[in-house]
């Protein structure tokens, strides 16, 4: 993965992604629904908790998170909105994408957001500038999938947490985009979407005894153009070159998009993501 062209794809996506982040967000919630259940069984102890949101994009998640962590009793079990005491977070809005992290301070205002202090950090996933056990929580939301060696992320994730600090990180896999790749395949033998992780190489590169699970996410679009128009929309066309480049072509472009409209069902076109999920708490 090139790293460089993916900052590109991103910063330039930045003003238009969160119209175009639908799955993006369902798979986010997922993330932290799923977060929420095992932070209810054992939640942070710190009484100002450190936050990493790896991979924030543009900060929609910010608020949730910070909700999540903020209420509960600091010895207790209860992780839910009005009860027990509220604990200060310092929430690391981290991204490599300079315009994703532009658009979070202009959404979010500042170094303070509710419930917490907001620091925004331009930084690679895969080299972390945080301190060995520093961290309470680390959340990452559809970012490992751009990274040049995915286990270094998660290497990374496990050294920054805190004895007790809990990992919950989603990624796609292969299955993703199908409905694209079929829709090329009429037209030639070229690989048009990503390679994605498998999900068995997900499980051999995550920590010990992590809980991994699987998911699908469709949504249904008005038209062929419009699903596709999504996923540039969010800075995910890191296709190959050559599919690039032949995308852009008027005719292969009318033909491709005649293809796909061919899957289309009564309630639309259909855009698949295979999500994969990790959920890991460092022994103490």
């Amino acid at each position: 993965m090139d790293k460089r062209h993916v900052d590109r794809s991103f910063s330039l996506a930045a003003t238009s992604y969160d119209e175009h982040a639908g799955i993006q967000r369902r798979i986010g919630e997922a993330l932290i629904q799923g977060l929420s259940e095992r932070l209810m069984l054992q939640p942070p102890v710190q009484e100002k908790c450190r936050l990493v949101d790896a991979g924030c994009g543009t900060g929609y998640f910010t608020n949730s998170l910070i909700s999540l962590l903020q209420h509960g009793h600091v010895q207790g079990s209860a992780i839910e909105s009005g009860r027990g005491q509220q604990n200060e977070i310092l929430f690391i809005a981290l991204d490599r994408s300079a315009g994703m992290l532009d658009v979070l301070k202009r959404k979010h205002g500042g170094t303070r957001t509710t419930g917490g202090d907001l620091a925004p950090l331009q930084a690679d996933l895969e080299n972390l500038p945080l301190a060995t056990g520093s961290s309470d929580v680390i959340f990452s939301n559809l970012a490992m999938q751009w990274l040049e060696q995915p286990s270094n992320w998660l290497d990374e994730a496990v050294r920054v947490l805190r004895p007790g600090g809990w990992l919950a990180c989603s990624t796609l896999l292969p299955g993703s985009l199908i409905e694209i790749q079929a829709a090329w395949a009429g037209l030639d033998s070229a690989q048009h979407v990503n390679a994605f992780t498998a999900f068995d190489n997900l499980r051999a590169a995550a920590p010990v005894n992590a809980s991994l699970h699987q998911r699908r996410f469709t949504e249904l679009f008005p038209s062929a153009l419009d699903a596709m128009r999504s996923v540039k929309g969010v800075g995910a066309h890191t296709v190959l070159h050559g599919a690039r480049q032949q995308l852009t072509t008027p005719g292969r472009l009318k033909a491709v998009l005649a293809a796909y409209e061919q899957q289309r069902q009564a309630e639309g076109v259909p855009l698949s993501y295979e999500a994969g999920f990790i959920y890991y708490q460092k022994p103490h």
